[in-house]
């Protein structure tokens, strides 16, 4: 279709009477190299920024950043045309209050990365193989060029104000790469804080790459390490853009954010790569107001991390900063090792042997309490295995260390 049929169906699209609740669309096809020309890809920000002599945003503020862009998927795209297999359907939307020289502009809603990629191939920014040889666009056997430009591409064009794009957007984009939920709330509250928390979350700097992103775990290029910044200044990302969503100040986030990997950085001495993707925000608002001695905090996990019993290293760091902090630690942080089925057996037989002999209940601690169940002989599914020396004093996993108690006593144990 040529361009100026395809402006017209803009028109059409645009000027139609909508009603309430739902979409006026049209379909259509355009070629590669209408699309192409006049495009703009900015490499600086990883972005397609326009296609159709700058008539299609191809990456709209709320659309997440480029992804294609990794010898795969990029290359995929391109080696489909060449083969003139089809690529899927590209899906605008007409927001309305956008127009340049005079005729509507539309957005992309799905197929920005295969746009983006077309363009990327198209203004020499990658290669591709055919037959173990590299080529860009104008290495190309000519005919080979002319069938990528002549390729028609089908797009749907829809209009129906914010709501319903929202709506299109998050079902348009359930095939192919899943969008996150940070993505979809992205489009959903679109605006200046939207726009100025990607700017700052969204890119790789020095900071995120040297220092942020040992601690937390999440694609900036995704909007993951977003979501993690908000949610330390409020649990509920969605109500904290919906309240925010036309404020460009993000310095309470940008500051919070900072001062929790700041924190962390600073008390323990020793990185280990399981600190990353913990909860530190978390952290943070539980302990940053005590003060830890840095050696005493390191030593702690050090311990543990040597500790062939504890089976849950990422559990070290909470379960120091609380004994550090002098509160009784929580073991189930570490999930230590349990005692073997063969060991139970054992230390079971030889306990109820000897438990007979004396009349007396199989339960050490039953006998010590001397009430009803002092001489109850419990079966093995009764019991549990703990440690005669606790863990956490430095008693080992052994069947020298094992002890079996009635399943109410070895809850109350504890590190008694």
């Amino acid at each position: 279709m040529e361009p100026t049929k395809l402006f017209e169906i803009f028109e059409e699209v645009a000027h139609a009477e909508q009603r309430p609740g739902e979409m006026v669309s049209r379909y259509a096809t355009v070629k590669i190299r209408d699309l192409v020309d006049g495009a703009i890809f900015d490499a600086a920000e990883n972005k397609g920024l326009y296609a159709l002599d700058g008539h299609i945003i191809v990456q709209p503020k709320y659309q997440r950043f480029y992804i294609y862009g990794d010898g795969k998927r990029d290359v995929k795209v391109i080696d489909s045309i060449i083969k003139g297999l089809p690529i899927g359907m590209i899906s605008l939307y007409l927001p309305g209050d956008l127009a340049r020289d005079g005729k509507p502009m539309a957005e992309v809603l799905d197929g920005q990365q295969r746009l983006t990629t077309i363009i990327r191939f198209c203004t020499e920014k990658f290669s591709v193989d055919i037959d173990g040889n590299p080529f860009n666009f104008y290495a190309l056997p000519e005919e080979i060029q002319v069938k990528i430009l002549d390729t028609e591409i089908p797009v749907s064009i829809c209009a129906g104000g914010e709501k319903m794009r929202n709506d299109w957007f998050k079902t348009i984009n359930m095939q192919g790469v899943a969008l996150t939920d940070m993505e979809i709330l992205n489009c959903v509250y679109s605006g200046e804080q939207v726009e100025a928390l990607k700017e700052k979350f969204s890119h790789v700097t020095p900071y995120l790459s040297n220092v942020a992103l040992q601690y937390i775990k999440g694609d900036p290029m995704r909007q993951e390490i977003e979501e993690i910044a908000i949610k330390m200044v409020c649990p509920d990302v969605e109500a904290y853009l919906a309240k925010h969503r036309h404020d460009a100040d993000v310095s309470a986030v940008e500051k919070k954010f900072h001062a929790v990997i700041d924190w962390v950085d600073s008390i323990f001495p020793d990185y280990y790569k399981e600190m990353k993707g913990l909860e530190w925000g978390r952290l943070y608002d539980e302990y940053h107001e005590k003060f830890f001695n840095s050696e005493e905090l390191g030593k702690i996990v050090a311990d543990l991390m040597a500790d062939e019993h504890v089976t849950a290293k990422k559990g070290a760091f909470e379960y120091a900063l609380q004994k550090a902090s002098g509160a009784d630690p929580d073991l189930s942080l570490l999930h230590i090792r349990l005692f073997e089925d063969s060991t139970k057996r054992t230390v079971f037989s030889r306990q109820t042997r000897d438990a007979k002999e004396k009349g007396e209940s199989n339960c050490p601690m039953c006998v010590l309490a001397n009430g009803a169940n002092r001489a109850k002989l419990y079966g093995i599914k009764e019991m549990d295995a703990d440690h005669a020396s606790a863990w956490s004093r430095g008693g080992a996993t052994t069947i020298e260390n094992c002890v079996m108690l009635c399943i109410n006593h070895n809850r109350m144990k504890g590190n008694r």
